[in-house]
């Protein structure tokens, strides 16, 4: 699911996921290894509607972001910029949308955004 960062700590080309959050990905058997604060994912709304949906996005993570790391279970969007990263990936408006996050770096390295 994703909520907005009230607290205005992101940019407009990063999300967040929460320490805890890892630990409850870890807990349901998802190997988090290669999550480390900075790296580029791809990031889509679910159900995906068209290619240009799907965005490459820096993520942070929660240490390196700690005014934020309170919410659990989400991933957290920027509310700065012209569009929010939830309408550009087909309108989603944080009613209980959920996300999908891909960070293996074998995809991510390859991945083209669509125009």
């Amino acid at each position: 699911m994703g909520v907005c960062d009230e607290s205005a700590t992101l940019t407009g080309n990063e999300v967040f996921i929460s320490d805890a959050t890892v630990e409850q990905m870890k807990a349901r058997g998802v190997d988090v290894s290669d999550l480390a604060d900075g790296i580029d994912v791809i990031v889509a709304r679910r159900p995906i509607y068209a290619a240009h949906h799907v965005l490459k996005v820096k993520l942070r993570l929660g240490s390196a972001v700690g005014l934020i790391n309170h919410v659990v279970g989400a991933l957290v969007t920027p509310i700065g910029g012209t569009h929010s990263l939830p309408a550009k990936m087909g309108g989603g408006d944080l009613d209980g949308d959920r996300y999908q996050i891909i960070w293996d770096a074998r995809m991510t390295s390859a991945f083209q955004e669509q125009p």
